[in-house]
């Protein structure tokens, strides 16, 4: 069975994406980091070399093709990594019907496809090869995030109750999900737990996490947040974990309020 690979993705653009760092990192460090995740991402799928999707985000509307050329210049990617993918611009009025509509396209042409976001640079190759596998013989697989949300989709046809009217960016998503899809009598498999970029929490963690996975050093993702000034300050304290920094910066910059 061939399986397309789908990555959803904003474009990096400062005040538009990344935006529950802001506060700790400024908005162009939040798009810089968007890039660097996506560029990992982006070449992760291409060496797989199966049929892969960019569906994209954030470009406004000219009535005029947007080129993979265009969109490695807006996302700050180095030319002819989008040369894999073919791209779709992302449709609907919010993430749910955005996902589903990228997935109704590709599943003309494929079998079964697996969706997932930009925020994951360490995701391996052996976990894209397993959630195919799963998808022969469940109807859904999903990759839970410790957040409450999910990674990762895999699905062989497009079932719009897994995607309307759920609270996205909350942490019931993954449960919700798993709900629905056990109403209507469909097989389900799970991943194992990943962490994706979206808080400061998950950058300490990623942090933290090379020190045990040096395989992370290579990543560009990685290298950037090693190398930003708020991650050194915090290496230099000598108190880089969850709580101590959570609370230093609630304290000054009301970090967790939106």
């Amino acid at each position: 069975m061939k399986c397309a690979l789908i990555v959803m993705s904003k474009i990096p653009i400062g005040g538009f994406t990344k935006t529950r760092l802001i506060g700790k990192l400024s908005k162009e460090e939040c798009a810089a980091l968007h890039s660097a995740c996506l560029y990992d991402i982006c070449s992760l799928l291409s060496k797989m070399g199966w049929p892969s999707y960019f569906s994209y985000t954030g470009i406004p509307t000219t009535g005029a093709n947007v080129s993979k050329e265009i969109l490695e210049q807006r996302c700050n990617l180095p030319q002819g990594l989008l040369k894999p993918f073919e791209l779709l611009e992302q449709k609907g009025k919010d993430l749910g019907e955005r996902m589903l509509n990228s997935l109704r396209q590709v599943l003309e042409h494929y079998p079964a496809a697996i969706i997932l976001g930009s925020d994951l640079p360490q995701l391996e190759v052996k976990t894209l090869q397993e959630a195919a596998q799963l998808l022969y013989v469940n109807d859904i697989v999903l990759g839970p995030c410790s957040d409450g949300g999910y990674y990762l989709l895999g699905v062989k046809h497009p079932y719009p109750f897994l995607f309307n009217n759920l609270p996205w960016g909350n942490d019931q998503v993954l449960r919700l999900t798993s709900e629905r899809a056990k109403e209507q009598k469909l097989k389900l498999a799970l991943l194992g737990i990943n962490r994706d970029l979206d808080q400061w929490e998950d950058l300490l963690f990623f942090i933290k996490q090379g020190e045990v996975e040096k395989r992370l050093h290579r990543l560009h993702s990685y290298r950037y947040i090693s190398n930003l000034k708020v991650i050194k300050e915090a290496l230099e304290r000598g108190n880089l974990n969850e709580n101590t920094d959570k609370a230093n910066l609630q304290q000054s910059s009301g970090w967790g309020s939106s």
